[in-house]
């Protein structure tokens, strides 16, 4: 197959041959290039060599060099406009490791494409067929006929997986026993792990792998102190049987932006105390994840809120959308965007980046999740202070 630099299919199909690469290697065998990658490396070189801006990368060791370099600076067509030219497909010196960047246009973008999942061979790629377990699930749970168990077995269901990136089989049944959500789907949510083996998670990241020696997590640009010992942060998982961890495409779905959100909506259900009589109800994911919390006052007043967490504000403004309202019990009087602080840390001008694209009405706000607990605080003060004046 010969293909031009200017293929709209030949980031998808380098970044899909790396991924398939990443997962030989995470699985201890030796990463072999997969005919979607050779396809993708001869094209890049023939255009390279064409356009007389790169040698022919004679080595995989030489293409990945590549790769860990600023895309803009040596992938010769046309890039997609969300794509910032600074960043890489992998990062440099971390054993094919997938930057957050690909991380999230091979799943956001690729993935939900059906025309390249043609193209690469749905049963062959791992991450779309772990992904769409989990969407099937939850078209089964929003069409169930009773919605209030539906959506408590769904809060349930979520938070068991963000807390138990590793559990035991057994585990899993006793928990689902009694639930709409029947253990066998929830287990197909995990793989099993090895006998004999020692697995490490991170409270910050989740789960770690062995690499060359290393602990590595699944977001070294933000969580990368691994050390093992007294003086550092990482649990020792030892095998038991039946012990069995989160699928990646799962972990990076749900649990790896949920460690943040959880810690988020349990410190909103922590004014509920603050804010009595101000606080009427607090719902985690109402509609099955419409969004991720409503918040309804004494006053009347029902606020929504979504957490995002994304590395370029480019990439969260893409992902921005008005909330789902189409189901009983999703209206709302105000609607937040919450960005993890250390976003705003990292990059001052995120927040006024990302409001310049303008693209939601003026009834939503974005703001830091300290911001908005302080928001939260203040209004809940009030309500509370209007009702006991009453």
């Amino acid at each position: 197959m010969i293909i031009s630099a200017n293929d709209k299919l030949l980031l998808p199909r380098l970044l899909v041959g790396l991924e398939e690469m990443r997962q030989q290697f995470d699985d201890g065998k030796p990463p072999i290039p997969s005919s979607t990658l050779q396809v993708a490396w001869n094209a890049l070189a023939a255009a390279w060599i064409n356009q007389e801006k790169q040698t022919y990368p004679m080595t995989m060791q030489a293409l990945l060099s590549i790769c860990s370099k600023p895309i803009g600076e040596w992938f010769p067509g046309s890039l997609p406009d969300n794509i910032p030219t600074s960043d890489r497909l992998l990062y440099p010196g971390q054993d094919l490791e997938l930057t957050e960047w690909a991380n999230y246009y091979l799943t956001e973008e690729l993935q939900r494409s059906e025309e390249i999942v043609n193209l690469t061979n749905a049963g062959k790629v791992e991450r779309h067929l772990q992904n769409l377990q989990f969407v099937n699930l939850l078209h089964t749970l929003k069409s169930a006929r009773d919605r209030v168990r539906a959506q408590a077995d769904y809060v349930k269901f979520r938070r068991y997986l963000i807390g138990h990136p590793y559990t035991t089989r057994q585990h899993i049944s006793d928990i689902f026993a009694l639930s709409s959500i029947h253990a066998d789907k929830a287990g197909d949510m995990y793989v099993d792990c090895s006998r004999g083996e020692t697995y490490y998670l991170c409270p910050n990241c989740g789960p770690l792998l062995q690499k060359h020696g290393r602990l590595r997590g699944a977001k070294p640009d933000v969580c990368s102190d691994h050390r093992e010992g007294p003086n550092g942060n990482i649990i020792s998982v030892p095998y038991v049987h039946g012990l069995c961890r989160l699928k990646t495409a799962i972990f990076e779905r749900v649990c790896l932006h949920g460690i943040t959100e959880i810690k988020w909506l349990d410190s909103v259900r922590e004014l509920i105390g603050v804010g009595r009589n101000a606080i009427v109800s607090v719902e985690d994911w109402p509609g099955i994840d419409a969004y991720d919390l409503r918040i309804k006052f004494k006053d009347g007043a029902v606020w929504a809120a979504d957490l995002k967490d994304y590395f370029y504000p480019e990439q969260l403004a893409n992902a921005l959308k008005e909330f789902s309202v189409s189901r009983e019990g999703l209206s709302f009087n105000t609607a937040f965007y919450v960005i993890p602080d250390r976003r705003v840390d990292a990059n001052r001008n995120y927040i006024s980046q990302l409001v310049s694209y303008k693209l939601l009405s003026d009834a939503y706000r974005i703001l830091t999740i300290s911001d908005f607990m302080s928001e939260l605080s203040k209004y809940a003060r009030r309500v509370k202070r209007k009702g006991d004046s009453l």
